[in-house]
């Protein structure tokens, strides 16, 4: 037996390890997509899995089957882990989108703190999530007998295409170091591309069928990139009945984008104040930048109306067929980071542990307590309208009527 020797330590490593332990045990939920079920989710014949994508502070993407998790919070309150993890960015998964819902080939979408956007296969994430199952549920079986080895590790899915973001012209240089980090995603299904918002104030715009053709290599450009905030871009959404998309930005403002049109920004908005200012106007800009960010928006179904969300606590209702303010509604202390808008409804959830559904007039309906503490992610399952709340402890799974149906960790 050989003794051991505290010479042969290696402190660099221990303190890697001990790093990456801590930021494991502290990561954060920033994004989460209801994944659409594929051929490839079933496991030794059984129902197909229904996942939930969760992109986290470390990198990781993780894939939980989010109906196997209700099952096990309602039959005995446990919290559920997932099924697969892969890395997917250097540094945190900010956005995730699904594309191609309907089709035969669905793509999860990943937007990151590296300034890459990436593309998956829902497919693949679906098959390797199946076998890793099957793997647990071998393992579980034998758990009891010590000759029993843990599974082998199932080969992490691998992107089926990559770009990295350029760096846009914001209306006020200033000394910019590294690439700008990719932190929203909006996908706009009728035209086959994706907007991306950019930490340096930039909207991209990525055609689909191009990026799909560039592969792994990182080969496929913005088609567009639009410029006009004088600071990150927080949040966007984009309105599948128009075509155009609306972006929140840390210079609180919010502007409205059409691509198609001479001038493509067609509108922009000082959140705190409430009032339209003009597009192009650096002072009024620069104004702005004095305020509280704007930190989310989305829009309702048909286009005519946006709901943001302010860093001061407070969510503004524009009209943009008036081009005016309709209302604005004080949080309370809760400062709104994620939006969800559906018919005659708005969810909002933030820098308090509860989920808060307002009716589209923003009068208060109700609230729903959250055990993932302040959240940053907001998904909605458009087939059984289950809602994840993803944020500091892990994510919560809500009914359509607000009760707990599970807790991801």
């Amino acid at each position: 037996m050989t003794a051991w020797s505290c010479k042969n330590w290696d402190s660099q490593a221990f303190l890697q390890q001990a790093l990456e332990s801590a930021a494991e045990r502290h990561a954060i939920v920033y994004a989460l997509a209801f994944l659409p079920q594929t051929g490839g989710g079933g496991s030794g014949g059984g129902e197909a899995q229904q996942l939930l994508a969760a992109g986290y502070s470390t990198g990781c993407i993780r894939a939980f089957d989010w109906r196997h998790a209700s099952h096990l919070w309602l039959g005995a309150r446990q919290a559920a882990r997932h099924c697969l993890q892969w890395r997917a960015h250097e540094g945190g998964v900010y956005a995730l989108a699904v594309v191609g819902a309907g089709s035969q080939s669905p793509v999860l979408l990943s937007a990151g703190d590296d300034g890459y956007i990436r593309g998956w296969s829902v497919e693949a994430i679906a098959a390797a999530a199946a076998r890793q199952q099957q793997q647990q549920q071998q393992q579980q079986q034998f758990s009891g007998e010590p000759a029993a080895a843990a599974p082998a590790a199932v080969p992490a899915p691998k992107p089926l295409f990559e770009a990295a973001l350029p760096r846009a012209d914001p209306p006020f240089h200033v000394a910019a170091a590294g690439a700008p980090a990719a932190q929203t995603l909006s996908p706009d299904g009728a035209r086959g591309a994706v907007y991306v918002g950019a930490s340096d104030g930039g909207l991209h715009c990525f055609d689909l069928a191009r990026l799909g053709q560039s592969g792994g290599g990182g080969g496929g450009g913005p088609s567009a990139t639009l410029s006009g905030h004088a600071a990150a871009v927080l949040g966007s959404d984009c309105c599948g009945a128009t075509g155009q998309v609306a972006t929140a930005s840390e210079d609180a403002t919010v502007r409205v984008w059409d691509a198609r049109a001479a001038a493509p920004c067609v509108a922009a908005i000082d959140v705190w104040a409430g009032a339209a200012i003009p597009p192009a106007s650096k002072a009024d800009a620069l104004q702005c930048l004095r305020s509280p960010p704007a930190t989310c928006v989305r829009f309702d179904g048909g286009g005519g109306w946006l709901v943001a969300g302010s860093g001061d606590g407070s969510l503004t209702m524009w009209g943009l067929g008036l081009g005016a303010l309709a209302k604005q509604l004080k949080t309370g202390d809760c400062v709104p980071q994620a939006l969800h808008m559906q018919p005659g409804e708005v969810l909002v959830a933030g820098s308090e542990p509860h989920l808060d559904r307002y009716r589209f007039s923003l009068e208060s309906a109700s609230r729903s307590e959250l055990a993932s503490g302040a959240a940053w992610a907001l998904d909605v399952d458009p087939a059984s309208g289950t809602v994840a709340v993803g944020g500091a402890r892990g994510a919560t799974l809500l009914s359509a009527f607000g009760t707990r149906l599970g807790q991801l960790v």
